[in-house]
């Protein structure tokens, strides 16, 4: 970038805050700092979503942790569950136009949420001709889930409960 053009930008950006200063200085922000004392399930948060009954949900290297405003209820990957999460750290975590709640573990599995029995369920045993493994999840502006393959692109419909690849 030309080094007048930067300037300018520059220059631009000072008189911006200088006549909007009092916008800028009057915003007041209430920061909460959470850990695993306060119970989160573990401090190294990856990703977090929020669905629309206003649960927080917060995906950490060890688990999975749900924050209605006041505490937390945490999710723990056990061996001898398969409803429990499939993996103990979660990379990605996204929320669908259906409210559905979808994630990803380090180990590429993708994972949706049954929010009626409060379980886990992974993507390539619900639905039948899917890859097991992904790269990564993404929510487009229109609710679509879109799966991301080495291989391909699948974009989830969830009003027509429906994969495309």
């Amino acid at each position: 970038m030309p080094v007048l053009i930067r300037k300018l930008l520059s220059f631009c950006f000072v008189c911006l805050v200088y006549f909007f200063s009092d916008t800028l200085l009057a915003q007041q922000f209430n920061i909460q700092t959470f850990t695993t004392k306060d119970g989160l399930s573990h401090n190294d948060v990856r990703a977090a979503a929020v669905d629309s009954l206003g649960f927080l949900w917060i995906a950490t290297w060890d688990g999975l942790s749900r924050f209605d405003g006041y505490t937390f209820k945490n999710y723990y990957h056990k061996t001898d569950d398969s409803l429990s999460l499939p993996y103990f750290s979660i990379l990605n975590i996204v929320v669908d136009g259906a409210d559905n709640l979808w994630l990803l573990t380090d180990d590429r599995l993708v994972v949706k949420y049954d929010r009626y029995h409060d379980c886990f369920k992974r993507i390539d045993q619900l639905y039948d001709s899917l890859p097991e493994f992904y790269t990564n999840i993404s929510i487009d502006e229109s609710g679509y889930l879109w799966l991301i393959n080495p291989d391909m692109l699948i974009r989830f419909d969830s009003r027509e409960n429906r994969f495309e690849k």
